[in-house]
């Protein structure tokens, strides 16, 4: 069910939160809202296509213990918009920003 607020969904597993402060860092840089909803178990993959699938704004972040992935409803599962590891924390925070500037229709950074 999709939310009822315009924000960028991001999933977590419960393992993988200490990952999630530099990519949340990165949305809130480029002034879009996100939510929040920890699982228990998921690929960064998966859980980005269904935080998608959930977002008003069509755009979602997967976290797991290796990988923050973001990806829009148009595209698969398995080719994700962008996959980042996440042993480097200028890449957390590049996949919150480049998300955000998904939603704001801006070029992504690289």
């Amino acid at each position: 069910m999709k939310t009822q607020k315009p924000v960028i969904k991001v999933f977590v597993t419960s393992s993988s939160k200490s990952f999630l402060k530099e990519v949340l860092a990165g949305i809130e840089e480029e002034g879009v809202l996100y939510e929040v909803e920890t699982i228990e178990y998921g690929s960064s993959k998966e859980m980005a296509t269904t935080a998608a699938s959930e977002s008003l704004l069509e755009t979602g972040i997967g976290i797991d213990e290796e990988m923050a992935t973001i990806t829009i409803c148009q595209l698969p599962t398995n080719n994700p918009l962008q996959s980042y590891s996440c042993l480097d924390n200028d890449k957390l925070r590049l996949a919150g920003s480049n998300a955000a500037r998904i939603v704001k229709g801006i070029p992504l950074k690289y």
